[in-house]
């Protein structure tokens, strides 16, 4: 198999603590350095989280907007910072896409089932309006998966016109925080078998089964998210020294499938493209 693959990095999330992991970095310039890290070991994209000064989850708009700042002036454009848009208990719909709005960023996951939780026209509104107003801001949305269920809601939206069929993307989530164990990369032929031709796939996974997750998504023509957010073991079980040794590892199985980990410059163009694996590695 041939083409490149967009390495994502979800550092921290929204509940993780240092009691978690030592290096799980929280402060901005933790954040900033574990970056820099992730796109040396082949990193293209970082899926942003921020904490309030209690050290907690938040979407406060200034707070994300100093750290894609600071994240600029370390490394430039050399990775895509994609903020998460998650509730984790504390938002309401209305605010995960106020904060969105505010931020305008380069890229923003969505979860479909937290900002649409219901099929009433309130909530296949605000879908339509974020989706419309984000694509004409050049802001690309990755929207979540947490079950093939919600892929069939995402064809869905796609079919009555509220997400518009151009640039699409879905992150495919494989286990769940609360049960780690469940993870399994078969899973993955569930969500595949409802996804629509052209649509960028990718796919992050709970717990020790992050890695098997990622070489079935690798090997079957998607993209990956690893990360502290979701596993803190390597491979063999180990527990990880960083972020970056979890890209790394990732990183080397990928250019052994023969597709080489994409740079920031090269997943845009994908992204732009809806090309998954026509784009050749030099």
């Amino acid at each position: 198999m041939t083409g490149y693959v967009i390495i994502t990095v979800a550092p921290n999330g929204s509940y993780k603590t240092k009691r978690d992991h030592p290096n799980l970095p929280m402060t901005c310039p933790e954040i900033v350095e574990t970056v820099a890290e992730c796109v040396l070991a082949g990193a293209a994209q970082v899926h942003l989280h921020v904490r309030d000064q209690k050290g907690q989850h938040s979407l406060d708009p200034s707070t994300y907007r100093e750290t894609i700042a600071s994240i600029e002036c370390a490394i430039q454009d050399l990775a895509i910072v994609q903020i998460t848009s998650e509730s984790a208990g504390k938002y309401t719909p209305d605010l995960q896409v106020a904060a969105i709005r505010n931020v305008r960023p380069e890229a923003v996951s969505v979860a479909l089932r937290e900002i649409a939780p219901t099929s009433d026209s309130a909530d296949t509104k605000r879908v339509q309006q974020l989706d419309a107003e984000m694509k004409k801001l050049g802001t690309h949305i990755q929207y979540i998966a947490y079950a093939p269920s919600d892929v069939l809601r995402f064809n869905q939206f796609l079919d009555c016109g509220a997400i518009h069929n151009d640039n699409n993307s879905l992150l495919f989530v494989i286990g769940s925080r609360q049960d780690p164990a469940t993870a399994n990369p078969r899973t993955l032929d569930r969500f595949l078998r409802h996804t629509r031709p052209r649509t960028i796939w990718s796919v992050c996974a709970f717990g020790p089964a992050e890695y098997e997750c990622a070489l079935a998504a690798i090997e079957m023509g998607g993209h990956v998210r690893v990360g502290f957010e979701n596993n803190l073991q390597l491979r063999d079980g180990a527990m990880a020294p960083s972020n970056g040794a979890l890209v790394q590892q990732v990183a080397e199985a990928a250019r052994a499938a023969g597709r080489a980990p994409a740079t920031a410059e090269q997943a845009r163009a994908i992204i732009n493209s809806q090309r998954t694996l026509s784009l050749e590695p030099a």
